[in-house]
């Protein structure tokens, strides 16, 4: 799959050219596939042009949920929710650029309708965000992202729950808020004693 979809990328660019929507979405495609295989060192020509990012000096678009043409979206363009969240990711891994990392999983997050924002992807996409402006010490947003997300999570023993319960606690005393981070610290060691013994 993964060498048709090259194939597919090369003829797109040699047909439409890189700014094209069916070029960006064959390279959204590939740099998808190669962050499966976890093949880091050759995303990152795909990201760049799926971000509509030139390589000839004039210049470079900025990111954009609706970088297409509204006569082109569809279905699989819609469906961009994956994408964003492997770009975050990607960033935020490899790239270890929290300020990217911030953008994409913004727009991951934009793209799920009302229905999914409070969805396990929903949920982990505030816990992604809440973390990266944690790294970023924008330690107000980290504490919103935080808090929404444990405002709608069903599952407080998960891993990801007892994290961002942690997280927001050291958000709290960061901030000098010393009262609110207490009864999160002691959440989080009961369940963990609970869970681990």
């Amino acid at each position: 799959a993964l060498v048709l979809y090259k194939r597919i990328c090369q003829g797109y660019l040699f047909s439409y050219g890189d700014q094209h929507y069916q070029t960006k979405l064959a390279h959204r495609k590939v740099a998808m596939l190669l962050w499966e295989d976890q093949m880091f060192d050759e995303m990152a020509m795909y990201v760049r042009v799926a971000d509509g990012k030139r390589d000839d000096g004039t210049g470079e678009e900025s990111i954009a949920v609706d970088a297409v043409p509204t006569e082109a979206v569809d279905e699989e363009w819609c469906n961009t929710i994956a994408w964003w969240k492997i770009r975050g990711d990607y960033c935020r891994k490899v790239l270890q650029s929290p300020e990217e990392a911030v953008v994409s999983y913004s727009c991951a997050f934009q793209a799920c309708d009302k229905e999914r924002k409070n969805s396990n992807l929903g949920l982990s996409l505030m816990a992604d965000l809440g973390a990266m402006e944690q790294e970023l010490v924008h330690l107000e947003k980290a504490r919103k992202w935080y808090r929404r997300y444990l405002v709608h999570c069903r599952e407080d023993t998960s891993t990801e729950a007892l994290r961002v319960t942690v997280d927001l606690a050291w958000v709290y005393t960061s901030l000098g808020k010393h009262a609110e981070a207490e009864p999160l610290f002691r959440r989080h060691f009961v369940a963990t004693a609970t869970l681990n013994g």
